[in-house]
């Protein structure tokens, strides 16, 4: 019910990052912004999605470039809670979402050492932390339908308000999209 979502969107012909949020099970895109000038990105390739998270701030980049600073646009921290992957159908068409993901790692800083907050890196295919999608050559592959389809990590909920969130992602129809923060029914 409570999540933001930073959404890679290729549908329209030209790459666009679109952050939402959701309140209450209540969906909000923030501020679309047109990547094409900043990277190029091209279905089937795989590209490195990180979100660097520091209080109220996100940091986001793709193969290492910063494509997008904001502050949460709900206020307040963005605090670390679950992660996840959404895939619906495609924005402008009925066409349905689809992508790979793998190496997913989230890490935070403590006295000075990286701690691992969580990992995935799909290669057991029988037995990976996420509730939904299956694992192809080492992949977590995730379709959409026509109503939300939504994979949440399997784990022990930590806590941080600094974390970085890294993956891996190969989109391969229209949109992909990271979920991060998601606390409980009644809390951002």
């Amino acid at each position: 019910s409570n999540f933001y979502m930073w959404q890679i969107n290729i549908e329209k012909g030209y790459p666009l990052l679109r952050p939402h949020s959701w309140r209450g099970g209540n969906g909000a895109c923030h501020d679309n912004v047109n990547l094409t000038d900043i990277v190029d990105i091209q279905a089937g390739q795989v590209y490195n999605m990180r979100i660097d998270v520091t209080g109220n701030v996100a940091k986001t980049y793709i193969d290492g470039k910063l494509i997008d600073t904001r502050e949460n646009p709900r206020g307040g921290n963005y605090g670390y809670g679950l992660v996840g992957i959404r895939a619906d159908k495609a924005e402008a068409s009925s066409t349905l979402e689809a992508a790979y993901y793998d190496n997913f790692k989230v890490t935070t800083v403590n006295g000075g050492q990286e701690v691992e907050l969580f990992s995935e890196d799909f290669s057991d295919a029988g037995n990976f932390k996420f509730t939904k999608g299956t694992v192809e050559d080492g992949r977590l592959y995730v379709l959409g339908a026509f109503m939300s389809v939504y994979s949440w990590q399997i784990s022990d909920k930590k806590s941080s308000d600094k974390y970085t969130i890294e993956m891996d992602m190969t989109l391969i129809k229209d949109n992909a999209g990271i979920i991060f923060s998601a606390k409980n029914t009644q809390n951002m």
